[in-house]
């Protein structure tokens, strides 16, 4: 099911969407069920080849406050912000050793909350990988409502790239 409709009225979803030079890699919901967070998450997922960088739209529904009024809860955010960086981490690494079965797994991650995220709002969130050594990636992300320029949240974190495979 493609999750468009809940972003496609936003201009800066619309420039992603055209972009000829983005890839599109994901178009999903979460739905985690917990005693403390019961939590939807939808995103549409894109990677630029170009810009060793992914972009995500995603949308955090009204489960997703839980207990912080209409706002999304912060391990939500941070899991989005988590999620993108390994992504654009593992898809930067594949490209520039064509590697295709090898992955980047979080070492460290760190969150900074600088605005209240509403639910129901759509948000971008762009990770970019800043630098690699040896199976070390270097990655910074940040996320913004799309048409200013105002940082909700950002992170930072190291990822090592890793054979998925070989440890099933």
């Amino acid at each position: 099911m493609s999750h468009d409709q809940f972003f496609s009225h936003h201009a800066w979803f619309q420039k992603l969407s055209s972009d000829p030079e983005l890839i599109r890699i994901s178009d999903k919901m979460i739905n985690k069920n917990h005693f403390l967070l019961n939590c939807s998450i939808r995103f549409v997922g894109f990677y630029s080849m170009k810009k060793k960088e992914s972009l995500w739209a995603v949308l955090f529904e009204d489960t997703a406050s839980n207990g912080g009024g209409p706002y999304a809860h912060g391990g939500a955010l941070a899991t989005i912000l988590d999620t993108t960086s390994a992504v654009s981490a593992s898809a930067t690494f594949q490209e520039n050793n064509g590697a295709s079965d090898r992955y980047c797994v979080t070492a460290t991650l760190t969150v900074n909350f600088k605005k209240a995220v509403k639910t129901n709002t759509p948000m971008l969130v762009t990770a970019k990988t800043v630098k690699f050594d040896g199976r070390k990636a270097f990655v910074s992300a940040q996320m913004t409502n799309g048409h200013s320029d105002d940082v909700y949240t950002e992170a930072t974190g190291l990822f090592v790239t890793t054979d998925l495979r070989s440890k099933l």
